[in-house]
Order: C-alpha cells, then sequence, then structure tokens
C-alpha cells in the first residue's frame, strides 16, 4: 500500500491484528529508488502524487499487477486503461478499497 495520512497507522494496526502484517508492505510516497515492484502481487495507492509515483504505476502496469487507486485521478486511469487489472476507488471510503481487494482476490 503506497500512501500516508491519518488512516495509515490504523491500517498498520489492522494489517497486524489480521496477520497479514509480514505479506502487506506500506510504503510512502518516497520510494527507493531500487524498489523492485515486481515482487508485488498488487499495488494499491491510497494517495497519488503524480511526480513521484507516475513512473511506478507505468512499471505496475506493464507487469500486469492489480492496481487500486483513488477514483479522482484521471491520469492514473489513463496509464492502467491497458490492463484489465486496475481498479477504482473512493477515496477515504475503506468499504470502496475492501470491495477493490476482494475483486483482486476473486480474479
Amino acid at each position: 500500500m503506497i500512501g500516508y495520512g491519518r488512516h495509515r497507522r490504523r491500517l498498520e494496526h489492522w494489517a497486524r491484528a489480521l496477520g497479514v502484517d509480514a505479506i502487506v508492505a506500506f510504503l510512502s510516497a518516497d520510494l527507493p529508488p531500487n524498489l523492485d515492484v515486481s515482487v508485488f502481487d498488487a499495488v494499491i495507492l491510497v494517495s497519488y502524487e503524480p511526480d513521484r509515483l507516475s513512473s511506478l504505476v507505468r512499471t505496475a502496469a506493464e507487469l500486469d499487477l492489480a492496481i487500486v487507486f483513488p477514483g479522482d485521478h484521471a491520469d492514473v486511469h489513463a496509464i492502467t486503461s491497458r490492463t484489465q487489472t486496475s481498479y477504482t476507488a473512493t477515496p477515504y471510503d475503506s468499504l470502496s478499497y475492501g470491495l477493490a481487494l476482494s475483486q483482486i482476490s476473486a480474479a
């Protein structure tokens, strides 16, 4: 999950409580330059900064990774429109993100 904000600490807590913290990586928009995106199954953008993350989104789309992004970012939609594994979520709506994640796991 890539993003930051007031809900991040809660998400990290839920990941630990659900026992999935070993398989979920929480990253800020300041990604390490040598980040190997291919080790992930999905990229979930909780917040999006085009200057920092557009190359990551392009790489993830080229690798056909599932991508979830805030629905208010048309530029991400344009990048990911080539793949059927991209999902939009309503910003700040955990149910919307949950639905996107359930669609990924069902695919």
